[in-house]
């Protein structure tokens, strides 16, 4: 565009050259620098507080928690301290990185985490895929950063080597710190020593996933059935076998363990996670099998107690007879048969009766009840005799159930 008449361009210079000096591009920099920088570590405060939250609320563990985030402040720490060394400053590259190197950190150590709490052995063969598959995710994440570190370009220069430690520290962190800070923790050493029973049952489930433990923990809090058990099993010193049909994820068996100090447990229990819960909650002292009632599992001596807690209405009456037959076969001379089975009440049904329903239908079952009279009767024809058979104080829907194998 040509210049109007009368242009005069150094007048023009003359009277906006002061605006030239509201740019300064020393002071841009700076403060865009600033912002850059206080943007991003909010952001990063923000995702690490975010990942706290979020594996507390999968844990349910404090303990668990800290050791998942120990690989990760490892990392982050080791970073720049080699930074430091190098002479490089955290720039505004490495730190927008710093978010990438959280959130893939984090994932190898959940997968070791996670490994350590379902299989309890570091030398299980899934362990030792668990570690093979966060190797190579590692090495192909560390291969593509490590070239990047080679580039001539400063801005991709500092991205590669950023991440290339960042990574490389996380990796470190969680083969070498995870190993014994797990093994430590897992051990047998931090068992619960204390009086109260239901305390030393909880720790037998400490550690596990979220559900069994708080399925636990609730049990023992809400359920009669510990405040009734001690007045129907016999003496703990002449209970030394147990077999406890349908024992789920073993908030009984646990139980047993800790009120029979010396006896050891056999389990039945058709569903595999739950077969893996309880052998894991019974140790040493005994074993879960995966099977069907009325089939019950061999044991090495004859039972001194058998338990049939809330399971009889899931079999027909024809399963129900043959398990009961199998139980005094199973059962030594003077072993106690108890059971804790449902009726159907003759009013209204609570709450927990249709919830029960429900959760039958939705497993694509069906219940059988039997009156109080009936379940006596089939278990004397099984050959036991029934010493109780009277309703629970707390819930007119449940009946105990005790028996003696008495040998003619």
């Amino acid at each position: 565009m040509e210049p109007g008449p009368g242009y005069d361009p150094a007048a023009f210079y003359e009277k906006y050259a002061k605006f030239g000096r509201i740019y300064d591009g020393g002071y841009f920099s700076k403060a865009l620098g600033s912002l850059l920088f206080t943007t991003f570590a909010k952001m990063l405060l923000i995702i690490g507080v975010s990942i706290t939250l979020m594996l507390l609320f999968f844990y349910l563990d404090l303990r668990l928690t800290l050791v998942t985030l120990t690989p990760v402040l490892f990392a982050y720490v080791c970073t720049l301290g080699t930074l430091h060394l190098m002479g490089r400053s955290l720039d505004i590259p490495s730190l927008m990185l710093s978010i990438v190197i959280l959130g893939m950190g984090i994932d190898y150590s959940i997968f070791f985490v996670r490994a350590h709490q379902r299989f309890r052995d570091p030398s299980h063969p899934s362990c030792s895929l668990v570690r093979m598959a966060v190797f190579m995710a590692a090495a192909s994440t560390l291969i593509g950063f490590g070239v990047l570190a080679g580039a001539e370009h400063s801005l991709l220069h500092s991205i590669g080597i950023t991440c290339l430690l960042g990574i490389g520290y996380s990796l470190l962190g969680a083969f070498l710190l995870l190993p014994p800070m797990l093994t430590w923790l897992f051990s047998e050493k931090n068992v619960c020593r204390c009086e109260d029973i239901n305390e030393r049952i909880r720790c037998r489930f400490r550690l596990l996933e979220a559900y069994p433990r708080m399925f636990a923990r609730f049990k023992l809090k809400f359920d009669p059935m510990f405040s009734d058990l001690p007045a129907m099993v016999d003496d703990p010193a002449t209970v030394q076998t147990i077999l406890d049909v349908g024992c789920g994820y073993g908030v009984p068996a646990a139980w047993c363990l800790e009120y029979f100090p010396e006896a050891t447990l056999t389990g039945l229990e058709p569903d595999p996670e739950r077969v893996r819960v309880a052998s894991l909650v019974i140790g040493s002292r005994g074993r879960v099998i995966q099977g069907w009632a009325p089939e019950l599992p061999q044991i090495e001596r004859p039972a001194d107690l058998i338990l049939l807690l809330d399971m009889l209405h899931y079999l027909d009456d024809v399963s129900l007879q043959k398990l009961f037959r199998n139980c005094c076969q199973a059962a030594g001379q003077g072993a106690a048969l108890v059971a804790r089975y449902s009726v159907k009440p003759q009013g209204r049904c609570s709450w927990l009766w249709h919830l029960e329903q429900y959760r039958i239908k939705l497993a694509r079952g069906t219940a059988s009840y039997r009156t109080p009279e009936q379940v006596e009767t089939m278990v004397k024809k099984a050959g036991f005799t029934v010493e109780v058979n009277e309703v629970t104080s707390d819930n007119p829907e449940l009946f105990w159930l005790k028996g003696r194998a008495i040998r003619k």
